[in-house]
């Protein structure tokens, strides 16, 4: 497979649904403060938090009567995804994650809800060819920083058969192809949703 192959296959920045998300009840981390006390962030799963107890979460329902959906974006610490979707994920074999149980509070429902995780993903890959791909850096740092992905060429001997990972270079991002976006849409799971690079 040479190292233009790869452009065969479309990518995607994994992003929060907008979609219906007033409607579905908003995620509330009940517990951050007492997590994030005391932790240094660093490059780790989760951006190196240390969890001394689970998360907890819970749900606000506060005119929001809609279905829990299969994933929430939680900031620079990757995303609250329902435990079905967990399991496509760690079945579907798409790439390194990492996943830590939460605890949430369902005593506003009428009934428990599914399990929820937190998950994030892990592997970070420098697979950007820079000088095929037209890219805005950011001048004021003192690493090499994307600030916009205009037109992205990949590189398929770095990329290989992964379906989702992030940029070395523009940490934030999680980058998924085709495949993956198949499987969300398969799967009928909420809360993903896919800009397309190179539109």
């Amino acid at each position: 497979m040479n190292q233009d192959s790869n452009q065969t296959r479309d990518y995607f920045v994994l992003i929060q649904e907008l979609t219906g998300l007033s409607a579905t009840p908003g995620r509330i981390w009940l517990n951050e403060k007492e997590i994030l006390a005391g932790t240094r962030l660093g490059p780790g799963p989760f951006r190196n938090l240390s969890f001394r107890e689970n998360p907890k979460f819970a749900f606000d329902r506060t005119k929001r009567r809609g279905a829990l959906w299969d994933a929430y974006a939680v900031g620079m610490f990757g995303w609250l995804v329902s435990d079905r979707l967990k399991t496509l994920l760690e079945q579907s074999g798409f790439g390194m994650l990492a996943f830590q149980q939460v605890d949430v509070d369902y005593t506003n429902f009428d009934a428990p809800g599914p399990d929820y995780w937190l998950c994030d993903f892990i592997e970070y890959l420098d697979c950007v060819d820079e000088e095929k791909s037209d890219i805005e850096y950011q001048d004021d740092a003192p690493f090499k920083n994307y600030l916009d992905l205009r037109r992205t060429v990949m590189k398929q001997d770095v990329v290989g058969q992964r379906h989702a990972f992030r940029l070395k270079h523009a940490t934030q991002k999680v980058i998924v192809d085709d495949v993956f976006v198949a499987a969300m849409h398969a799967g009928k799971v909420t809360g993903f949703d896919f800009q397309k690079l190179n539109q």
